[in-house]
């Protein structure tokens, strides 16, 4: 949804779109500063990439897999995964390491 910046959202969309991404699923930490936002998740994926997919990676996936089913949705993989020049458009930051 780019709450974590251009490069994330760029790189999830790729990952969308090259049958990459199994599940979607929050890290939400709180209700006040990262709270869940699945159902603006569903909505978003389901505008861009259909309902089926956002069906699949919002609920049946994670819920077969809780219920320790075999996956009922499998995207296939795309050939042209990382073959983009998606890198160019997003500058990349040095990692920094501190040692105390």
């Amino acid at each position: 949804m780019g709450k974590f910046g251009k490069s994330a959202e760029i790189v999830s969309e790729e990952w969308l779109k090259a049958g990459a991404v199994h599940f979607l699923a929050s890290d939400a930490h709180n209700i006040t500063t990262r709270p869940l936002r699945l159902k603006e998740t569903f909505d978003l994926v389901a505008k861009k990439h259909g309902e089926n997919l956002a069906q699949a990676l919002l609920v049946e996936n994670p819920l077969a897999a809780f219920e320790g089913r075999p996956l009922p949705v499998v995207p296939e993989l795309s050939p042209e995964l990382g073959s983009t020049d998606s890198d160019a458009h997003v500058p990349r930051r040095k990692k920094r390491f501190w040692f105390f």
